[in-house]
């Protein structure tokens, strides 16, 4: 079994890199992921090396700034379920974030993979009109 497939890469691109995936980079970033021996040093990797990883960091060690966390849990969130964080979300995840205990990419991993009610069907209708759109 895979590790990575073409359809989690395509779903990171609509959430982390905030874009759909062109066919060369979903070959690219397959390729390249399927190497990692677990599916979190797949997705770390992606997040550290894809466009919106050092787009969204304050300076050469990856460190993020408070408002660079904040930016970065704020436009996730919208991504992902096209809305603002409530208050409990915004203090839950920029801890996560502040604390180092979550990369990005582990924030758009988290939301996408526990999205429920509402949340849940926006994300689901944003990533299935991703997939309708490519064919």
């Amino acid at each position: 079994m895979d590790l990575v497939s073409q359809e989690m890469l395509s779903d990171l691109y609509t959430v982390f890199c905030g874009r759909t995936a062109d066919a060369e980079g979903l070959a690219f970033w397959y390729e390249r992921l399927s190497h990692f021996t677990t599916q979190k040093e797949a997705m770390l990797h992606f997040g550290r090396a894809s466009e919106m990883g050092p787009t969204m960091t304050s300076n050469e060690t990856n460190s993020l700034d408070t408002l660079d966390i904040e930016w970065v849990m704020m436009t996730l969130i919208n991504r992902t379920y096209a809305r603002k964080p409530t208050i409990r979300e915004r203090a839950y995840y920029l801890a996560q974030l502040a604390s180092g205990a979550w990369e990005p990419i582990e924030l758009a991993w988290e939301l996408m993979s526990h999205g429920a009610g509402a949340d849940l069907d926006v994300l689901n209708s944003k990533l299935a009109g991703v997939y309708n759109a490519k064919g």
